[in-house]
């Protein structure tokens, strides 16, 4: 049966803004355009006891590249999954490619109902992954609005996976979703797996691992096909991290009420294996927080890439508080 698993979080509530709370040091997310040169030294191995990752929903990251830019050059995150990316064919590289990273996508390849063009994707979804350069990549995995990548660990083969599930999805865009998830879990050749993503799955209480709306409903085809995603969880044993936390925060135009959603989770497999977390503020106008962990993973790398900045180049904005 599936569980909520505490880990020592360091955490605001109800909602980050934008001031870190708990931490010596203030980092604005923001930055002026600029270059980053990075030299990427081959071929010398250091061992590292631990993998930090780094969550949220961007609500379209080709707006926020440059936020993102100054956020993984002053924090150094190992792995970076975000979700509702809107990538498409049309970007060029230097619109989605991070220095010092290599980028691994999952764009959006099918048409939700509401796209008006039966002949064109919808250019919304979509999930990515960024990898330091130092860090091996041995395979990758697609599904829908969704990427994963596989890291020859110390432990063994470790897949971690981001996805966007779509409240919009047709019963049969969610059924392929879902499929996706539970066959890359039953997969044994992966010692862990770690499943980071907006899963719009409203219906969930994750205090209790119950369906919060409507327990004996059984004709509300909303709150069915999201049991189907809580009938997995407890299938095959997994763990989640967020409990009573909220992860997003929007402002209804129409009542004027203000919105807060645990939207965005964390899904794995190892209690043991996720050391610590904290959420913190939204990345540009997300509307979603972020969400930091450190997994207790301990992975071989090439040595540390260098980087370096011009005169004109990133800036560390730093506040002691």
């Amino acid at each position: 049966m599936g569980k909520s698993r505490l880990v020592p979080g360091r955490q605001a509530h109800p909602f980050f803004t934008e001031t870190a709370v708990e931490t010596k040091v203030e980092r604005s997310i923001s930055c002026p355009k600029a270059k980053i040169i990075v030299d990427v030294n081959q071929g010398i191995q250091n061992n590292v006891n631990h993998l930090r990752v780094f969550y949220t929903n961007a609500c379209c990251l080709t707006n926020k590249m440059t936020e993102m830019k100054q956020l993984l050059f002053n924090e150094h995150f190992d792995v970076v999954c975000v979700s509702e990316t809107h990538f498409n064919d049309e970007l060029s590289p230097a619109e989605f490619e991070v220095p010092g990273y290599n980028c691994f996508r999952g764009d959006r390849d099918f048409k939700l109902d509401r796209t008006m063009n039966k002949n064109s994707f919808s250019d919304c979804g979509g999930s990515v992954i960024y990898v330091r350069q130092n860090i091996e990549v041995s395979k990758t995995v697609q599904g829908p609005d969704s990427i994963g990548v596989c890291l020859d660990c110390d432990m063994g083969k470790v897949m971690i996976l981001c996805v966007y599930r779509s409240p919009s999805l047709i019963k049969q865009q969610d059924n392929k979703l879902l499929n996706f998830m539970r066959t890359i879990y039953e997969d044994e050749a992966y010692i862990a797996k770690f499943c980071y993503g907006d899963f719009n799955l409203s219906h969930i209480s994750w205090v209790s691992g119950t369906i919060a709306d409507s327990p004996n409903d059984s004709t509300n085809a909303l709150v069915l096909r999201q049991k189907g995603y809580l009938d997995m969880i407890h299938d095959l044993g997994l763990s989640w991290l967020l409990t009573t936390e909220i992860t997003r925060r929007r402002l209804n135009k129409i009542t004027g009420i203000m919105n807060e959603s645990l939207l965005d989770q964390l899904l794995f497999t190892d209690d043991s294996l996720v050391n610590d977390f904290q959420l913190g503020p939204h990345l540009g106008k997300s509307d979603h927080v972020t969400l930091s962990t450190e997994l207790n993973v301990s992975h071989s790398t090439r040595l540390e890439p260098r980087m370096k900045k011009e005169e004109t180049g990133l800036k560390s904005h730093q506040k002691k508080s």
